[in-house]
């Protein structure tokens, strides 16, 4: 079982994205995550799940997935 947790601001890095709007798909539970000792984390394995449901044969939509409002 994989437990590595990444932050926020890892989980930014890896989806190419603003960390603001990590933190705001985390809030609105578009993207999976749980906040521990008051700071949010997201398994590693989970955001692979994310991906892997979000992904096209084609090309992978990380902006279609997460809202930007």
């Amino acid at each position: 079982m994989n437990l590595e947790t990444l932050t926020p601001e890892e989980v930014a890095l890896i989806l190419r994205i603003d960390k603001e709007t990590v933190y705001r798909n985390l809030r609105q539970g578009r993207l999976p995550g749980a906040k521990v000792g008051g700071q949010w984390r997201t398994r590693r394995a989970d955001l692979d799940g994310f991906l892997t449901r979000n992904t096209t044969n084609t090309a992978v939509s990380i902006s279609g997935a997460l809202s930007k409002d």
